[in-house]
């Protein structure tokens, strides 16, 4: 959901035929704190919260609402 919302890749993702534990591994060491991009993934996080909440405490209707706005895009 982090990668539709914000348009980006923040987290890696595998479809399930493709996983393998080295891959997956290296792709959570990389955002473990002392990873190369935990810092850049805290950020984005950030910008996470601020889309969901605009200004207010309501993420949950807010998630909804962009999830429904996506669907929406694609009909």
């Amino acid at each position: 959901m982090v990668n539709i919302i914000l348009d980006k890749n923040v987290f890696e993702e595998y479809l399930q035929m493709f996983v393998v534990p080295e891959s997956l591994a290296d792709a959570v060491d990389r955002i473990l704190p002392g990873g190369i991009r935990r810092e850049e993934v805290m950020q984005d996080m950030q910008k996470m919260r601020e889309a969901l909440s605009c200004g207010s405490e309501n993420a949950t209707y807010n998630a909804a609402r962009m999830i429904l706005e996506v669907v929406d895009k694609e009909q």
